[in-house]
């Protein structure tokens, strides 16, 4: 099966809250990926999203470490 990624960066002018993380995220750019899979059974190409990830800093504070 062929798999596409794209990444962009989208950019918060706002702390945020996302589902899944118990902590409020400060504003800032972050790294989001999505990965697609193509649908082969089609006569022209179409693609799925079967992923998407956004990168977040962990919580332990180190600058290297992300949360995805």
């Amino acid at each position: 099966m062929t798999t596409r990624t794209s990444s962009k960066t989208v950019t918060f002018a706002r702390p945020f809250l996302l589902k899944g993380i118990d902590r409020t995220l400060p504003a800032g750019d972050y790294r989001v990926v999505t990965d697609e899979e193509l649908i082969e059974e089609l006569s022209f190409p179409v693609y799925r999203r079967v992923a998407t990830m956004i990168f977040v800093p962990a919580a332990s504070g180190h600058a290297s470490s992300v949360e995805m």
